[in-house]
């Protein structure tokens, strides 16, 4: 049901694409998610491509301590794919992840900037 989701969400894009400006698609961890095991890394997938320096990914525990490192780029077939790697040793807890993304025209659209939580239990 999934991969149907995405593949309709992405022909319902595709005259978006042509104009420089990305979607997102979707995000491992996603907004909500609750998991029995530590993620390695979060992941996030756009249309189109991103202005690389203008884009971040961070991940932050309750105490606010960041728990991310750099984020990562890698662009194939019209899609970007966002990677944040996570420390080593998360423990059970509510995570923040805060995100912003830039168009390769530099331009920052609505809804390309925000925070979600997921929780390890």
């Amino acid at each position: 049901m999934k991969k149907i989701t995405l593949i309709l969400l992405f022909l319902l894009i595709i005259p978006q694409i042509a104009y420089t400006h990305s979607v997102w698609l979707e995000a491992t961890p996603d907004k909500g998610d609750i998991l029995t095991e530590p993620p390695k890394e979060v992941i996030f997938k756009m249309t189109g491509h991103l202005h690389t320096e203008g884009c971040n990914v961070e991940v932050f525990d309750e105490n606010g301590n960041k728990v991310s490192k750099k984020t990562q780029f890698s662009n194939s077939e019209g899609l970007t794919t966002i990677k944040a790697k996570l420390i080593d040793g998360l423990k059970a807890g509510v995570y923040t992840v805060k995100w912003i993304f830039e168009n390769k025209d530099k331009h920052k659209q609505k809804g390309q900037k925000g925070s979600y939580t997921f929780t390890i239990k």
